[in-house]
């Protein structure tokens, strides 16, 4: 199954998180249509400041590693997502 994939990446002016959307578009044989999914990814350095040896430690084996990594991710039906865009447009005042 082919699934066509779009992405948009938000990065903040500080360059400590990035917000990543995906448009996926599944084939007309499958039984789902669009999805829409949300991450939030944290550059490893500022992903736990906390003072313990531990904490410090797994920051130093994510930056090692990987850099980054996905803090958080939201999956939502096209409804949902075009839902998330209205009120955010409201918000804005657009």
């Amino acid at each position: 199954m082919q699934i066509k994939t779009e992405k948009i990446y938000v990065p903040c002016d500080c360059g400590c998180t990035i917000i990543e959307i995906c448009k996926y578009d599944y084939p007309e044989s499958s039984s789902w249509k669009e999805d829409y999914d949300i991450n939030f990814y944290v550059n490893a350095y500022y992903s736990d400041q906390r003072n313990s040896f531990l904490n410090k430690l797994k920051t130093a084996w994510n930056i090692i590693k990987k850099g980054t990594y996905m803090y958080q991710s939201i999956l939502l039906t096209k409804e949902q997502y075009q839902e998330f865009v209205n009120k955010s447009t409201i918000l804005l005042g657009e």
